[in-house]
């Protein structure tokens, strides 16, 4: 999946909240540096960033609890 398709999917009618959050997202996940490592996220909502994370972050694993 590519980002064009990950923002098709979080509704490309609100592309400038979007925008924001997968700035916000990458300025504080770039420098943990995830490749390769197994995720938990606890109170993942509608699991938007673990999706992203899975998605584009390059792990093992991603399991996500709400």
């Amino acid at each position: 999946m590519t980002e064009e398709k990950f923002e098709e999917f979080c509704n490309k009618d609100i592309s400038d909240s979007y925008n924001k959050f997968i700035y916000h997202l990458r300025k504080q996940i770039d420098p943990l540096n995830l490749r390769g490592k197994q995720i938990l996220e606890v109170g993942c909502g509608k699991g938007f960033v673990s999706l992203w994370i899975a998605l584009f972050g390059g792990v093992k694993e991603v399991v996500a609890l709400d």
